[in-house]
């Protein structure tokens, strides 16, 4: 099993640097912070180089590195993506590395897929020290890491913004400091209050997936809140229906046990899915597809107002109306 970030610095401050770590995961802010914090340990004063071999000039440039170690004194930090792009010849050559690599040299291979769907994926996987880079799953660990970059950066935010910070941009870290990053960067300020918090600054960065979260849990009051606020800020009905058509298509394949990978879904709401389904019934869901339908006919053949057309639906949605034969 893959151990977190946590537990992997632990060990290189207690046993060292290993030659060659596997970043399993696609959480970016622990992928970064993670090769930083190997930077720092390794050689502050070595650039990491960035590799993705599905290009050859790359390809040639860590082949060239790889080979030269034997011959002159260097230290290099490699960020591998898209290994599995090599050649079959050049595979072998790094597999073979791996029986005797180079102490001036250290390998990050990065996988933003959880999955190892390749031989040449597991092989590299079990040659390497293997860290878990998702996103943690509970929310009390991004609020973590959330609190450990505030606690780095000497900046302070009430508990309540944080809460409301991990709750509303949590399905990965970065998301959630770069929010902290610009409530500093509109604040000025590094002691954030919740009075600081305005619902300016909350308002425009909602986003049609709050909706989704909203409707799955059946909050009348604020999925109407945070439909007005997407149509304010310009959100056109027309993605609003075409978001809520695959959140519905999902919710109501998740009772067969299928799953549904749609780009118009992301990590919070897929992980939700499972509380939203105690909320509704296939019947029930079955109806909000064809009534999303419709209202998808109605925005391109009307000129119906977007309020007096959606607000009947959230209601009734959040009301059970659509659990009915």
């Amino acid at each position: 099993m893959d151990t977190s970030v946590g537990k992997a610095i632990r060990e290189i401050n207690k046993n060292g640097i290993k030659p060659a770590y596997f970043l399993r995961g696609d959480d970016f802010y622990l992928q970064k912070f993670f090769t930083s914090y190997l930077n720092k340990k390794f050689d502050n004063s070595v650039k990491v180089k960035y590799i993705d071999l599905s290009d050859s000039n790359d390809v040639d440039l860590f082949l060239n590195d790889l080979n030269s170690m034997s011959l002159f004194t260097c230290k290099n930090i490699f960020s591998i993506r898209n290994f599995s792009r090599l050649s079959s010849d050049n595979k072998k050559y790094l597999i073979k590395y791996f029986d005797k690599p180079n102490d001036d040299m250290l390998l990050l291979f990065v996988l933003d897929d959880y999955a190892l769907k390749n031989k040449f994926s597991k092989d590299v996987h079990e040659n390497c020290v293997q860290v878990d880079t998702n996103t943690p799953f509970f929310a009390s660990k991004i609020k973590d890491w959330t609190k450990y970059y505030m606690q780095l950066n000497n900046i302070k935010l009430d508990y309540h913004v944080i809460d409301d910070l991990v709750s509303s941009y949590g399905d990965n870290i970065a998301n959630v400091v770069n929010e902290v990053e610009k409530l500093f960067l509109i604040t000025n300020k590094r002691d954030i209050k919740l009075d600081d918090y305005s619902s300016t600054y909350k308002n425009r960065n909602l986003k049609n997936w709050h909706l989704m979260n909203a409707l799955g849990n059946k909050d009348l009051d604020q999925s109407i809140y945070i439909f007005d606020t997407l149509i304010i800020n310009g959100i056109s009905l027309v993605p609003i229906v075409s978001n809520l058509y695959a959140f519905y298509f999902a919710l109501l394949n998740s009772f067969y046990k299928q799953k549904v990978n749609d780009y118009r879904l992301n990590k919070t709401i897929q992980t939700k899915i499972p509380s939203f389904q105690n909320r509704y019934n296939i019947i029930e869901i079955s109806n909000i597809i064809i009534e999303l339908r419709n209202i998808d006919v109605l925005i391109k053949s009307t000129s119906l107002d977007s309020k007096l057309l959606f607000h009947p639906f959230i209601i009734k949605t959040c009301k059970g109306y659509y659990d009915s034969e």
